[in-house]
């Protein structure tokens, strides 16, 4: 670590990727080994970001003395603020590019709930595994546990349910996203034209909420498993728990 070349290193449960946008950082959340790694692309060598590798929730330190319970998926935004899903304590922590100081950015250590129409850090999340925000400084939040996709606002850091009933199941809404019903989301991803796109992992589906909050299924047959996803039209294949979910541009 800091000075192994990449692809001889060993990670523990790796579970998702981010590159920034100038492409000299990619980031790796490594859930057990409750760390983010990070290789620097011009010279593949890979060193620790964050994470002693202790399970823990201190807060306010250096990023590489933080303790998490574990680490899913990682984000940056476009300042390169680096974004990490600690599910196993319900909160999203950040960490300050100018300070490298990890702060809890969404939920409270280790209370579990959905508490809407409040300060973020006052939030009660369940297991949030990904965050991922949009041109104008909201980030959205998957609630796997809680079925629902959650936003924060980039102005007033007020978070609110996104979409989602809470309840799990498969519903299609009658394509509104808060009557909508998830089994277990996953993954997320934001395009540019602000159409969110959900990996609702156990109805083995990918679903769009267009900017007009409209919710559609995109990938996969709700309800139904499989892999007969070649040379068929998208919305009748067959996916197996879909985890993550990226678009180019």
């Amino acid at each position: 670590d800091g000075q192994d070349a990449a692809a001889v290193a060993t990670i523990n449960s790796n579970f998702g990727v981010w590159g920034d946008s100038s492409g000299t950082y990619l980031y790796i959340g490594e859930n057990d080994g409750r760390k983010v790694r990070r290789v620097e692309m011009a010279t593949n060598i890979i060193s620790t970001f964050a994470g002693s590798g202790t399970a823990g929730t201190n807060d306010g330190v250096a990023a590489t003395s933080a303790t998490f319970e574990s680490v899913n998926n990682v984000w940056g935004d476009s300042m390169n603020n680096i974004f990490i899903c600690d599910a196993g304590n319900n909160v999203v922590r950040k960490v300050d590019v100018s300070t490298g100081i990890v702060n809890v950015f969404a939920g409270r250590f280790g209370l579990a709930g959905g508490a809407d129409g409040v300060l973020a850090t006052n939030a009660k999340l369940n297991s949030p595994v990904q965050a991922y925000g949009d041109s104008i400084g909201n980030v959205y939040i998957v609630d796997k546990l809680g079925n629902r996709v959650r936003r924060v606002d980039g102005t007033t850091n007020i978070i609110t349910k996104y979409a989602g009933t809470g309840e799990v199941g498969y519903h299609d809404g009658d394509g509104d996203k808060t009557s909508a019903q998830f089994r277990f989301p996953q993954g997320i991803f934001v395009d540019s034209t602000g159409s969110v796109f959900v990996a609702d992992q156990d109805n083995h589906i990918v679903r769009k909420i267009s900017s007009a909050g409209i919710i559609s299924n995109v990938v996969g047959t709700a309800e139904t498993s499989g892999s007969n996803c070649d040379g068929v039209d998208a919305t009748a294949c067959l996916l197996n728990e879909p985890y993550s979910i990226w678009a180019d541009p």
